[in-house]
């Protein structure tokens, strides 16, 4: 046996690869050119183009109607994009029973929308074919005489494909209509010879409760992963005609469907400019999650603090938009993505606006407090300990130096090994179904922590904080929003083992002062507080009476010439 290895590849077999390779560049090269080419006139040849534009997908159902002394139809939709029933009810059976016979005259016939609900669209180019069939359309195409001349008008590769503005339904009863193009004076004036016929339906996931953001009063109502869903639940609470939905497609290659939705003359017009611009200019081939579109609008993307605040719930994106806020929704994810965020948003629950004021108020400061005991209370415990022993009180002091007497680790070492055995197992406990979480929760919590104090390996007053400081990060209204004081914990804790009270306050106020020059979409991430604001205050660490706030909410405006 020669000492080469049994599974290595042999030049032919690279050389094959590469080949392969090659010739999958030149497929995609050739489909692309075939897409901006114009909708051939016989149904057999868009027939073999449509299924060589998709790679013979097994899912495209085409479906010939052939009728004596009848110009040929062909019906083609992607399967489980549309309703089986819609097809059949719109699409099929006028087809069959009212299409008059000559080619002609059954172009003219469907270029006035003489299907049920009117909802053709006339289509000039096999890129506009392919795009709405995998938005959920289904084409139909009349087969054309040689001698019957079809105006294409010319392509515009800048400008991307229409979307069909359609309602994806979970009911086949309910079909909404779209209004059809004018009618033709000719042969099929102004259309290809092909129409999309929107009867998109597919299953989703009925409207729940909000699964991150559980209030105790309010709607129990949460975004769906639908976005026509979504942009209606906006509808329903925002009644007024101010309110702008604008779509978009983002992504090179799955062009996934996107809105923007804002309240005019509430909303900065160079906010709404720039959300436009960083959604058009997405870089990337793929856009499915609302984490990427995070990602765009971030003015400081290296920073821990959240820059947009994500939400599953209509009712804080609409009191957002009369805010003068902007929201983003993605097709296929049950989040949007709010714009732009202070600080004291994410100490802010919708359940403040469901109670009175005092009560929301005095639950704010408790958040407050939570975020610095997760953030700074352990450290300071740690650099307090080792470093400035003078700062504790006698009694507690001696109470201290005796439970410390027989243990082997030094308290930083002990809070930092403490530190993430809580953080595993609270890692567990979102992973975990939820009949065994809580339980595990409670059962690991209870165990680790008496048998380490047992055993001797840490002590009381450290297992405490640590478990303080734990509870503190659920008192946030959302997980995402504990995620930046989780990790500063980390990093105080390190300061204070290394350089003590001295290394606490300066890191404190460096993480201060980095957050005072955040801006999110050009807005400063502390405002009003700093810089400071005489409007807008009534809303921020403290909620003020209904009273005070019953006028137009202040505009957010960004500031010139940053978050560009």
């Amino acid at each position: 046996m020669s000492g080469q290895p049994p599974l290595a590849e042999s030049p032919v077999t690279r050389l094959r690869e590469h080949l392969d390779d090659f010739l999958g560049q030149v497929d995609r090269w050739a489909a692309e050119l075939a897409l901006a080419a114009p909708i051939p006139p016989a149904v057999s040849e868009l027939e073999h183009r449509l299924r060589d534009a998709l790679g013979h997908p097994a899912d495209l159902v085409v479906v010939p109607i052939r009728r004596p002394q009848a110009a040929v139809v062909l019906v083609a939709y992607v399967d489980g994009l549309v309703g089986e029933e819609l097809v059949h009810r719109c699409i099929l059976r006028p087809l069959t029973e009212r299409l008059p016979e000559p080619a002609d005259e059954a172009a003219r016939w469907l270029d006035r929308g003489l299907l049920p609900g009117g909802r053709a669209r006339p289509v000039h180019r096999l890129a506009e074919v392919v795009d709405g069939l995998l938005q959920g359309c289904a084409l139909v195409a009349v087969d054309r005489p040689a001698g019957m001349a079809i105006p294409v008008p010319p392509a515009s590769p800048s400008s991307p494909v229409p979307p069909v503005p359609a309602v994806p339904s979970s009911s086949p009863s309910r079909v909404p209509a779209v209004p059809s193009s004018p009618a033709s004076s000719g042969p099929a004036a102004g259309s290809g010879g092909a129409w999309l016929v929107d009867v998109r339906q597919f299953e989703h996931r009925s409207i729940d409760d909000p699964a991150t953001e559980g209030t105790i009063g309010g709607p129990r109502e949460a975004f769906v992963e639908v976005l026509r869903t979504n942009t209606a639940a906006l509808r329903r609470r925002l009644r007024t005609p101010h309110l702008r939905i604008e779509e978009l497609d983002t992504g090179r290659q799955t062009r996934t469907r996107t809105a923007i939705a804002y309240v005019a003359g509430r909303a900065d017009p160079g906010t709404v400019a720039l959300v436009r611009r960083r959604l058009e200019s997405a870089p990337w081939d793929l856009v499915f999650s609302e984490e990427q579109v995070e990602a765009l609008l971030q003015d400081r993307p290296l920073s821990l603090f959240p820059q947009a605040r994500l939400t599953e719930r209509p009712d804080v994106v609409a009191a957002g938009l009369m805010e003068g806020r902007v929201a983003v929704l993605v097709d296929g994810t049950p989040f949007a993505v709010v714009v732009p965020l202070q600080f004291w948003d994410l100490l802010q629950s919708p359940d403040d606006y469901y109670l009175r004021w005092p009560f929301a108020s005095t639950l704010r400061l408790v958040r407050l407090f939570a975020v610095l005991l997760m953030t700074v209370g352990l450290p300071l415990y740690v650099a307090v300990t080792t470093y400035n022993q003078e700062l504790i009180p006698r009694e507690f002091l001696f109470t201290l130096a005796a439970s410390r007497e027989a243990l082997p680790f030094p308290t930083a070492l002990e809070a930092i090994v403490l530190s993430f055995i809580f953080d595993i197992l609270r890692e567990a406990t979102t992973r975990l179904p939820r009949q065994v979480g809580g339980a595990l929760t409670i059962v690991g919590g209870l165990v680790i922590g008496d048998t380490a104090v047992r055993a001797g390996i840490v002590t009381a007053p450290t297992l405490i904080l640590i478990g303080a400081s734990a509870m503190a990060a659920f008192a946030l209204p959302t997980f995402a929003a504990a995620i930046p004081f989780r990790i500063l914990h980390y990093v105080f804790l390190g300061v204070a083992t290394v350089f003590g009270m001295y290394g606490l306050v300066t890191a404190f106020l460096i993480v201060l002062a980095h957050m005072a020059s955040l801006r999110s979409v050009g807005v400063p991430y502390l405002t009003p507080h700093a810089p400071y604001r005489p409007q807008g205050w009534e809303d921020t660490l403290v909620r003020a009476p209904w009273v005070m706030m019953r006028g137009k909410p202040p505009l957010i405006g960004r500031e010139t010439g940053r978050g560009r």
